[in-house]
């Protein structure tokens, strides 16, 4: 009986204090959800009509824009959420969802909050700390611990997005410079290993002798590229001459190539080598190049003599294993051989008298 008037008196005061808070209700909380509690450092808010989905990506604009009044970020960290059965001064819920959301300058002091708020002995601590152990730590026995200090969702003000900006701005300038430093450096130490030598005399003043050397190196520059042009300029003289020269050499041998063999050796004795004609000199070219003429026709006819030997050797050789495949017992057969014989002397008789010709 004691149990029943208990829930009772429960209930009825949870209607009384419901209509007490319609004022405060419409300050604090729409249709999706309320704040429970906010501080300077913190926020608890909790769902009564949520889409769970949307928690995972966004955080509640009335979160968001307390913490921002204060001029502040808001984050949400791993683990700081739990379902609990609270007073809403609404119909009462079956086990809302609560989060819990920090207010801090920048992510180092909201983990920092985040750590002192675990160390209090709160109500909100005891019923996420519950939810851990009955959801989380099933699923992740060895990968996820409550006390993760790990940053789950963020929303950053307009002002620290702006002030992030112009230290990443500013921090660039720094690395450029030191950059561009690094490669002044490099480069001076490669143009004293190779100018300092003309420099020394500015060697007490760093401008003047940096000077030097960068006015030594546009020197050396402007100085290989006048090389460099004069080289193009004889390699395209001397590929115009070869062309030329190409050219000529084609017009003769195409000339050369319609005369009888006694005008072209003259011609060749006269034009290539300037030998007067009718000089001793230009009669001796005229003769040791008909000899070389002759010379050359003999080594071409003794190759053709050698390569028709070779063949008939082949022939020869061939016709032998064709006479041992029809019989088992190989017999001479004199017939065949004189044949043979007779063959070869006819080559070798045609061969001779081309080089008799010669």
């Amino acid at each position: 009986m004691n149990k029943i008037f208990f829930t009772l008196a429960l209930l009825i005061l949870t209607l009384i204090l419901s209509a007490c808070a319609n004022q405060e209700k419409k300050s604090t909380s729409n249709n999706l959800g309320k704040i429970l509690e906010k501080t300077n450092e913190y926020i608890i808010w909790t769902r009564f009509q949520y889409d769970l989905n949307l928690l995972k990506v966004e955080i509640p604009k009335e979160v968001t824009d307390h913490c921002t009044a204060l001029k502040k970020n808001t984050y949400r960290l791993v683990h700081d959420e739990s379902k609990t059965w609270v007073i809403l001064f609404e119909p009462l819920t079956s086990w809302p969802d609560v989060y819990r959301y920090i207010c801090a300058e920048n992510e180092t002091i909201a983990k920092d909050i985040r750590k002192k708020l675990l160390l209090t002995d709160s109500y909100f601590n005891q019923q996420s700390l519950k939810w851990y152990e009955e959801s989380f730590r099933k699923k992740y026995p060895y990968g996820q611990f409550f006390n993760d200090n790990n940053i789950f969702l963020s929303f950053e003000t307009e002002e620290y997005k702006s002030e992030q900006n112009k230290k990443k701005l500013v921090e660039y300038e720094l690395y450029k410079k030191k950059v561009e430093e690094e490669q002044r450096q490099t480069k001076l130490k490669y143009l004293e290993e190779k100018y300092s030598k003309n420099c020394l005399k500015y060697k007490n003043n760093n401008i003047n002798y940096e000077k030097c050397l960068n006015e030594q190196e546009q020197i050396a520059k402007k100085n290989k590229e006048k090389e460099e042009a004069k080289l193009e300029e004889e390699n395209k003289k001397k590929q115009l001459i070869a062309e030329k020269q190409k050219i000529e050499q084609q017009k003769i041998e195409a000339k050369m190539a319609n005369m009888k063999p006694e005008e072209r050796r003259a011609y060749i004795c006269e034009n290539t080598y300037g030998f007067r004609k009718g000089s001793d000199k230009f009669s001796d070219c005229v003769y040791k190049i008909m000899n070389a003429e002759v010379e050359l026709q003999k080594l071409e006819l003794q190759k053709k003599l050698a390569e028709a030997q070779q063949e008939t050797a082949r022939a020869n050789e061939s016709a032998a294993r064709a006479n041992a495949s029809r019989s088992s017992t190989p017999s001479y057969d004199p017939n065949v051989a004189a044949a043979m014989e007779r063959t070869n002397e006819i080559e070798r008789a045609k061969i001779l008298l081309n080089l008799g010709q010669a």
